[in-house]
């Protein structure tokens, strides 16, 4: 069995841009709070809350590969948070489409939460997301190191 499988997470993720590419980073804790695995992945050129849902999806993608079943995603994007918990609309065409793929991951998901945080509290994933962004890889053991 992987070590780094948890029944129980908390992901914090970020996503981050640049006029040449994007990035999205996230770090896995368990019911401890020790870290268990980072990553990030570099992206395309995208629209900072395109980033943002990128980070997200990777997350959700984490959370599947490790087989939690209690998972808290903590975001510092408040528009994110808010849209995937349906407080708020969804109007942006791009987004929406963003919005989708998360949401079908999301479904997967026995048990998932969204909590927003200030960026002060999201650094280590900002860090790994702006690292994506100026073309460095960061990948721990079990985590998903491609894409």
């Amino acid at each position: 069995m992987n070590p780094t499988k948890q029944d129980t997470c908390v992901i914090f993720a970020d996503g981050a841009i640049s006029p040449e590419r994007a990035g999205a980073g996230i770090v896995m804790c368990n019911a401890s709070g020790h870290v268990v695995l980072l990553a990030n992945r570099i992206l395309p050129r995208l629209t900072n809350n395109e980033a943002e849902y990128a980070a997200l999806i990777m997350a959700l993608e984490v959370a599947v590969q490790q087989d939690a079943h209690l998972i808290e995603v903590r975001r510092d994007s408040e528009v994110i948070v808010n849209q995937m918990a349906g407080r708020f609309a969804v109007n942006s065409a791009t987004l929406k489409s963003w919005h989708r793929q998360a949401c079908e991951r999301a479904r997967r998901m026995p048990c998932l939460t969204y909590t927003y945080i200030l960026r002060t509290q999201n650094g280590v994933a900002h860090a790994l997301a702006t690292e994506a962004v100026a073309g460095r890889r960061w990948c721990t053991k079990g985590a998903p190191c491609s894409g």
